[in-house]
């Protein structure tokens, strides 16, 4: 069976965006965390367009909860904007990743379609 077209095989990654806006100040930008074992800064590449201007990677990180602190220009620091916990270590950025889920229906009449289920499994 391709393991491509069955859902059950599927990649269980989900590309997750770390960003430090420009504005926070920073020449270089780092984000360290729970995701690889706090074993090395992945660096954030600077990005200016109409949108934004931000230092940004995104990361294929598998479901779950992780901790996180960027390092800019040498000094850790948690972003202000996301969501934080303090820990034994101090103050530290953290985030639920959740797969990504694909709904399809054939339903080409259809007026109006709804999904409903519990969300918080």
């Amino acid at each position: 069976k391709d393991a491509a077209a069955d859902p059950a095989h599927a990649s269980s990654f989900v590309y997750t965006r770390f960003h430090w806006p420009v504005e926070l100040g920073g020449k270089e930008v780092s984000v360290w965390g729970s995701f690889n074992n706090w074993s090395k800064g992945i660096r954030l590449h600077r990005f200016e367009d109409e949108e934004s201007n931000a230092f940004s990677v995104v990361l294929p990180l598998q479901p779950g909860t992780y901790e996180y602190k960027y390092v800019v220009d040498g000094d850790w620091q948690p972003a202000p904007f996301e969501q934080r916990v303090h820990t034994s270590e101090g103050l530290n950025n953290f985030r639920v990743v959740a797969p990504t889920i694909e709904f399809s229906i054939a339903a080409p009449d259809a007026k109006q379609v709804l999904v409903v289920g519990d969300w918080d499994d």
